[in-house]
C-alpha cells in the first residue's frame, strides 16, 4: 500500500496531522507500557488487542441496531428510517 513515496504522500495529504501525533504518542507510550511483559511480540498483541476491540464496538452497534429494528417490527412500524 505504501509502496512508493507518492504513496506515502497521499496519505499524508488525507490525513491530520495532529490526529496522526496523538496516535503516534499514545502508541509508542502503549507499547512501551506492553514491551516489559510481552518483549518483541509487544506490537502483535497490541494489533490484536486492537482488532479484537474494534470487533467488540462493531457487535455491540449491530446489537444496538437489531434492538431498534425487533422494536420497530414488534409495535408494527416500518424499519425505515421516518423522515420528520
Amino acid at each position: 500500500m505504501l509502496g512508493t513515496k507518492e504513496d506515502v504522500m497521499e496519505l499524508e495529504n488525507n490525513i491530520d496531522e495532529y490526529i496522526f501525533f496523538q496516535f503516534q504518542s499514545a502508541y509508542q507510550d502503549l507499547l512501551t507500557e506492553l514491551t516489559s511483559k510481552y518483549g518483541e511480540k509487544a506490537h502483535d498483541v497490541l494489533m490484536e488487542y486492537l482488532e479484537y476491540r474494534n470487533q467488540e464496538a462493531m457487535q455491540t452497534e449491530l446489537f444496538e441496531l437489531l434492538d431498534i429494528v425487533e422494536g420497530r417490527i414488534a409495535n408494527g412500524l416500518s424499519i425505515h428510517k421516518v423522515n420528520t
